[in-house]
């Protein structure tokens, strides 16, 4: 009898340890999953403004005039983000941090004495790095990693999906705002618009079959892919304003930033 009331109890202790180490396991999670997408909105915000940067600077570049304190208004707020030191980034991440805040601090400070081509591909080579970390820190937060499949899906959606369409858009908008303020588009320019639209297309479409919000955010994309097409690429003198290109294309980017802050207050904690 004594010794089943021992065992009782060993095993009751044991269920016990098993499920302090659950329950502080999931806190650990949580907390790394909070700090994450803190990083990852911080990250994010970050991008859209290096995204602006890029496009007016090459409206800049193509000759639009009174640019100047939009850029430096852009440069001022990527240069807070840059100087935060409490970023939740993985290890393997933090030299890539590091050496981005130089480079960066180059580019804003001299894009105007480079090429539209150089001054494209800088900001282009920075965001790529921008992405890389938001992406390396969902699966180190456990964001796009966790058990519950949709929440995995929804990381998956917001945070490697939904940026790459916007910075496709982006791409978009920064070529086709230059080409617009020389009313004509460089052979080079079209080659790379074409790709991108083909890229968007594809990706347009996977958004609405993966989720219903995403049908009418695809109807955007096809809308502005359609207008670039008729109105920069095809066209051997461009006569579209400059600002309704840079216009549009902002109105979707936008949309879709939203749609990654709906997702994101859907993974808070409540």
């Amino acid at each position: 009898m004594i010794n089943l009331l021992v065992l009782a109890g060993l095993i009751t202790l044991l269920l016990l340890a098993a499920f302090t180490s659950y329950r502080r396991q999931q806190q650990q999670l949580l907390q790394r999953q909070q700090r994450g997408l803190s990083t990852c909105c911080e990250l994010l915000q970050l991008m859209n403004c290096i995204q602006q940067h890029r496009g007016v600077s090459s409206a800049a570049l193509g000759g639009l005039p009174h640019q100047d304190q939009k850029l430096l208004l852009l440069q001022q707020q990527a240069d807070r983000t840059f100087e935060c030191s409490d970023l939740y980034l993985p290890p393997q991440d933090n030299h890539r941090w590091l050496q981005l805040k130089p480079r960066w601090l180059q580019l804003s400070q001299r894009w105007s004495d480079s090429t539209v081509l150089e001054n494209f591909q800088f900001h282009c080579d920075i965001l790529r790095e921008l992405q890389i970390l938001i992406q390396d820190l969902t699966d180190h937060s456990g964001l796009t990693s966790a058990n519950d499949s949709q929440q995995r899906l929804l990381a998956q959606q917001i945070f490697i999906e939904l940026p790459t369409v916007i910075e496709h858009i982006g791409q978009i908008r920064a070529l086709s705002t230059y080409a617009a303020t020389r009313n004509s588009c460089l052979t080079a320019f079209k080659l790379n618009l074409q790709y991108l639209i083909e890229q968007l297309r594809i990706q347009g479409q996977q958004l609405q079959q993966r989720s219903g919000r995403g049908s009418a955010l695809n109807n955007e994309i096809t809308s502005l892919l359609q207008l670039v097409d008729n109105e920069v690429i095809q066209p051997e003198r461009l006569t579209i304003a400059p600002e309704q290109l840079f216009r549009s294309a902002s109105t979707v980017m936008e949309k879709c930033y939203d749609q990654i802050d709906s997702g994101i207050k859907q993974l808070s904690p409540a």
